[in-house]
């Protein structure tokens, strides 16, 4: 690890990165108050420092990259390859918090309402069909064994899901529709069939008996796909600048 990259910086028993940009700043200075938003069971520390080295990566606005790691505290999703539940993904100057497939996964089974879920794509060339009948919708595939879901291969994604109580839904979504909900952000570009997926999820979703969380996140997504501002809830604003205190690293001699 370089220099500079890890200072101990105490808030509690938490030694969090060095802020590297403002907004990394605001949220290293905000740490208490972000991390109060945090669901039971997630660990303080390790999140913290994922969050903060998350906001390091990203260049956008200050607040819009405070607001995402808010926004990511109030949904419990994790930053870092570990996990992966989300990204901070700049978009026209502000930083989008991205959910993956993988935080749709975790927020689902957040729930309480949800036994199962499942989601996949699938490729050309390979055994699908999707039909109604008076049960409802209901589809059959058979994977390649040897299957590589590129970007060029993927012709649909779909996302099956089951309650607790003995109820079930599925939503397909057709090629056209998972290319309307890619706006060209690196995160589609590097990881275009988990964004697929996480397309399919998003659509199950609404139909959900849904918990502030899940509704939230649906509203972020939602936002993000048309262009908006993704709103924060319960975040006082405050000047932005550089709290007193924080060095960043262009200050230092």
């Amino acid at each position: 690890m370089a220099d500079g990259d890890i200072v101990i910086a105490k808030q509690g028993e938490l030694i969090l990165p060095a802020p590297k940009n403002d907004g990394a700043a605001i949220v290293r200075n905000r740490i208490d108050a972000i991390l109060a938003q945090l669901p039971m069971g997630v660990e303080r520390g390790p999140w913290a420092a994922a969050a903060i080295a998350e906001a390091n990566s990203v260049n956008a606005t200050p607040a819009s990259i405070a607001g995402a790691i808010f926004n990511a505290s109030f949904l419990g999703l994790t930053f870092g390859k570990a996990l992966g539940h989300a990204h901070i993904v700049p978009f026209k100057g502000a930083a989008q918090l991205v959910i993956g497939y993988r935080g749709w996964i975790h927020l689902a089974y957040s729930t309480g309402y949800l036994s199962r879920v499942y989601s996949d794509v699938v490729c050309k060339g390979e055994g699908f069909e999707y039909w109604i009948d008076e049960m409802g919708p209901r589809l059959r595939h058979t994977p390649s064994l040897d299957r590589d879901p590129s970007r060029s291969d993927i012709v649909a994604a779909y996302c099956v899901y089951h309650t607790k109580d003995g109820g079930s839904g599925l939503k397909v979504v057709p090629r056209k529709e998972i290319d309307r909900s890619d706006k060209g952000r690196d995160v589609w570009q590097s990881n275009y069939a988990a964004m697929a997926m996480k397309t399919a999820i998003l659509r199950t979703a609404k139909f959900w008996n849904n918990t502030s969380r899940t509704a939230k996140a649906i509203e972020l997504d939602e936002q993000a796909e048309r262009d908006e501002p993704q709103t924060v809830d319960g975040l006082e604003s405050d000047p932005l600048q550089t709290p007193r205190g924080i060095r960043l690293p262009k200050d230092e001699e």
